[in-house]
């Protein structure tokens, strides 16, 4: 005797779905049936269009963002550019690293995932000062990648965490609006998750450089979930 499955009477707490309950008008499952989801609507909590909260807006669970790049503590004696609108990236309409650009007001991004090439990719609406990344679940260990402005991500699933580790960044961008540099050895870490059901994602990065920094430096981000596009951003200078 073949046991079948006719219809899932409730689900709570899966998805987006916080209590959706089996209703009348509901058909029962056949002997074949094909379930189909739009995007955003259960597939994934990460496949999404997200902007950070402002710094004094909470999270209905209260939290708040924390800390900022230019809270971090250079080594005695480090170097740092001249602070000036001809010295900085971002004043210059040029890519200015994740570091930074995370920790933008209102900064926007699309998370578009790419299973067959095993890639996630960030779009960003700034797309002069944060350019676009690609962050790889199956990376080629077999060559070392020239450095680049966003670096070279790989990413990993621990969870319900997305961890991104990132090297290789060029040292054409600033750490923080100081003008505080960083060498080639800069790795940034992030922990990127989920919360109220996808409603928000907590972005948490942390950048470790034993050339230039005194102690790893960490912040923290919260994104909601936009239910429109990212827009059309020209940088002028």
């Amino acid at each position: 005797m073949t046991a079948t499955i006719s219809k899932l009477r409730q689900l709570r707490n899966v998805g987006i779905f916080a209590d959706h309950s089996h209703g009348a008008g509901t058909p029962d499952f056949r002997r074949y049936n094909l379930i189909y989801g739009f995007n955003g609507c259960g597939k994934t909590t990460l496949s999404r269009v997200f902007q950070s909260i402002a710094g004094d807006v909470r999270t209905p669970g209260g939290l708040r963002n924390v800390g900022q790049p230019e809270d971090l503590t250079p080594l005695q004696g480090v170097s740092r550019s001249e602070a000036d609108d001809i010295g900085d990236p971002e004043r210059r309409c040029e890519p200015i690293g994740p570091f930074r650009m995370m920790a933008r007001e209102g900064v926007k991004i699309e998370l578009v995932q790419a299973p067959a090439l095993g890639t996630l990719m960030v779009l960003f609406e700034d797309v002069a000062r944060g350019y676009f990344r690609t962050i790889h679940f199956k990376p080629d260990n077999r060559t070392v990648p020239e450095p680049t402005w966003q670096g070279y991500s790989t990413g990993r699933i621990d969870g319900s965490t997305l961890i991104v580790e990132t090297t290789g960044l060029n040292e054409k961008t600033w750490l923080d609006s100081n003008g505080t540099l960083h060498s080639d050895k800069l790795r940034l870490v992030e922990q990127i998750r989920p919360i109220d059901r996808g409603q928000y994602l907590e972005y948490r990065i942390t950048a470790d450089d034993p050339q230039v920094l005194a102690k790893p430096h960490t912040y923290i981000r919260y994104f909601e979930r936009s239910a429109g596009e990212i827009g059309e951003h020209v940088c002028t200078v």
